[in-house]
């Protein structure tokens, strides 16, 4: 997204075409999308470290990534 509220949006969407539970991984960069999650009922069930081998910009740069879905979706 190009900024918190064009993510939250975009999450908002998500949430209300599926059915929960949800799992997201939010960048501490981005405590205002984390926190409307909050807000939403959401809680932090554990810490997670991304970690990468190698360059990726597009999940290095933090304005970018508002949320990351994880493994357990696969």
């Amino acid at each position: 997204a190009d900024d918190a509220a064009t993510a939250i949006a975009l999450i908002a969407a998500a949430m209300c075409a599926c059915t929960p539970p949800f799992m997201l991984d939010v960048p501490e960069a981005h405590s205002d999308v984390a926190h409307w999650l909050e807000a939403q009922g959401a809680t932090t069930p554990r810490t997670f470290m991304r970690m990468i081998r190698g360059a990726y910009p597009a999940i290095e740069s933090p304005g970018a990534v508002f949320a990351v879905a994880g493994p357990e979706l696969a």
